[in-house]
């Protein structure tokens, strides 16, 4: 948790400021995807060699980030949608794709399937030598 932490307070001084360059902007854009990339291939696992509650706390913090992940899928989906009705209302139709709907249930259906997929997942070292097995 201290890595992801360290990782997110690094980004934050990562902000461009003065020019709007496009240079600027792609170089601000990679420095935002490379940090997410490296909080999320980040080694917090290694769990040989290590406590029950090191274990534990790593299966937790991959959990919390699973979770977070399928809540921001989910969330997207709603994003795309309301754009979708921005489009049918600019062209004058009545469609209505409903976004939003229902959303504390899904958000909270995602977070805990994927807390639930990542935690377990992580203690199953099996799973993680198979997940890069090239079939």
């Amino acid at each position: 948790m201290k890595e992801m932490v360290r990782a997110l307070m690094q980004g934050k001084n990562s902000l461009p400021e003065g020019s709007v360059d496009k240079n600027v902007k792609l170089s601000f854009t990679k420095r935002l995807i490379n940090l997410g990339r490296s909080i999320a291939h980040a080694d917090y696992a290694g769990i040989k060699g290590r406590g029950v509650a090191e274990t534990l706390a790593i299966a937790a913090q991959n959990a919390a980030g699973e979770g977070v992940e399928e809540t921001s899928e989910e969330l997207l989906y709603d994003a795309v949608k309301s754009i979708g009705n921005l489009v049918a209302w600019v062209k004058g139709s009545d469609v209505d794709f409903k976004p939003f709907e229902n959303a504390g249930a899904r958000y909270g259906m995602s977070f805990l399937g994927g807390a639930f997929g990542g935690g377990l997942a992580q203690l199953d070292p099996g799973y993680l030598k198979a997940r890069f097995t090239k079939g």
